[in-house]
């Protein structure tokens, strides 16, 4: 069985084709998403979103267990034996069928706790989820290894396109919360089907234990800095949901998914693609470097301008497009612009890390994460949403300095290096940010849906000149890279 891994001269531009497949996928995504929120944030109360954060974080939970790093070390090993992928594929339902079991009978639980009975049915329509998620592992990342990124983009797609037109039906139907619900149980259904369909791959019947032992050595560890990861994330919605109730927590998750599509969007697209790449070069620590410098450079260019704009034009953003119940919204997006900016850089130290094989130290940083921030958020929320937003910054920026530290310990490279592969990107945002904001200043009795339209096409035409003056040479040459990786595969069809 061929693996699909393309030879190192092509290797480049087979990522490159990756990103764009990935990146044109989710950039529909995100224009779905983006209108599906804005849709939901009209005919849904922002109670509805906190209630569904209550039960959210014990759905993302429940899933990092399902998984148990399986995808991940098929990836990394690149994986291709039969039973192997069978004995992965089993174990992991087993393990999606206990946790999926435990989060249904922790349903009263958290409902006492977050004193919303509700939650209670939640957590029976989450677990569910978990199931259908946990089925999506091998074959998602048969597909990672067979850089078939054209495939899973159209299967994730779809899913997405599917799991919009639930929510919104059962929304406009009335459901309320439970149209946040429906959204990924549809979503990922439809993403599994048509998985398994491109894979080419359905589990045999065939389970050998000891086929992947080494594997679960490798997954431990992984699963545990994925655990602790994700209560990281999630200790927002325990903290605020009980201190503050379910509106300041919706009012705050809005916040973070705002911002969030440009993570999810470019850096999550651009770390999917990167991981085999890097596994690729294990051997090359020279290309290693420079194909990790070059990723860091391109999520910078567009992540940096899109939060350092958001920023600019905060105020108006959200009363046009969200509304004016969520105008509490505003001073929590400004900060978490900035942390966001950060963040989408840092998602790459754990995609180093894991590359070389090293869960152990990505797990110890996982657990001094968690704990800053668990630390963090208890003492800001005692200034409501706004001190929990700047806890949030403080742990944050904490941690991107340890984990950067110890990606680029683990590849030999340099803390200026690195730092100067971003300088061109944070020079022309910061500048395009100023000019926004001076030039919206003028205007304060237009209408602000003109304002935000102004400010945007102000914030285009400024980034892009002050991209061409600052950060010309870094902009042509990723530019160069995709204009010959278009042109070969124009040329190939």
């Amino acid at each position: 069985m061929s693996t699909g891994i393309p030879p190192q001269a092509s290797l480049g531009q087979s990522a490159v084709k990756g990103v764009f497949w990935i990146g044109g996928g989710r950039a529909i995504k995100q224009v779905v998403a983006i209108g599906t929120s804005i849709a939901l944030a009209r005919l849904l109360a922002p109670s509805d979103f906190g209630v569904f954060g209550m039960i959210f974080f014990a759905m993302e939970l429940a899933q990092v267990f399902t998984d148990f790093g399986f995808g991940t070390a098929i990836v990394q090993r690149r994986v291709t034996d039969s039973i192997i992928l069978a004995t992965s594929f089993w174990l992991n339902m087993g393990i999606a069928l206990l946790v999926g079991g435990i989060m249904v009978a922790s349903g009263p639980a958290l409902a006492s706790f977050f004193k919303q009975p509700i939650v209670a049915s939640l957590a029976i329509a989450g677990a569910l989820n978990v199931v259908i998620a946990c089925a999506m592992v091998v074959p998602q990342a048969l597909l990672t290894q067979r850089f078939e990124f054209r495939a899973q983009t159209q299967a994730q797609l779809i899913g997405s396109v599917a799991g919009a037109a639930a929510a919104l039906t059962a929304a406009f139907t009335g459901a309320g919360v439970w149209s946040l619900v429906v959204q990924p149980i549809a979503g990922t259904l439809v993403t599994l089907a048509i998985s398994f369909r491109v894979a080419r791959w359905l589990p045999s019947w065939e389970f050998r234990y000891s086929s992947v032992r080494e594997m679960m050595g490798f997954g431990a560890n992984l699963l545990g800095s994925n655990v602790i990861d994700t209560l990281g994330r999630s200790l927002h919605n325990i903290i605020l949901g009980k201190g503050l109730g379910s509106a300041p927590l919706g009012i705050y998750n809005m916040a973070h998914g705002v911002t969030y599509f440009p993570i999810y969007q470019v850096s999550a697209v651009v770390v999917k693609v990167l991981f085999p790449t890097l596994v690729s070069l294990n051997d090359e620590p020279q290309r290693f470097r420079a194909a990790y410098l070059r990723i860091v450079g391109a999520i910078a260019l567009v992540t940096f301008p899109t939060m350092t704009g958001l920023f600019a034009v905060t105020d108006d953003f959200v009363a046009v497009v969200f509304g004016s119940q969520w105008l509490g919204m505003i001073p929590v997006l400004k900060v978490v612009c900035w942390v966001v900016m950060c963040q989408s850089v840092a998602t790459t130290s754990s995609t180093v890390l894991l590359s070389k094989g090293d869960s152990q130290i990505l797990f110890r940083l996982s657990v001094i994460s968690t704990i800053l921030m668990g630390v963090a958020l208890l003492i800001g929320s005692r200034w409501g949403l706004l001190g929990t937003a700047y806890g949030y910054a403080v742990a944050t920026m904490l941690n991107f300095a340890l984990q950067i530290h110890y990606s680029l310990k683990k590849i030999g490279l340099a803390l200026d290096v690195f730092l100067l592969s971003m300088r061109g990107s944070l020079g022309a945002s910061l500048a395009m940010a100023l000019v926004v904001m001076v030039s919206v200043a003028q205007l304060p009795t237009l209408y602000p849906a003109l304002r935000l339209g102004l400010g945007i096409v102000i914030g285009v035409v400024a980034y892009a000149a002050f991209t061409w003056l600052f950060n010309r040479k870094d902009a042509e040459g990723i530019l160069k890279l995709l204009v010959a990786t278009w042109g070969k595969r124009r040329a190939a069809a």
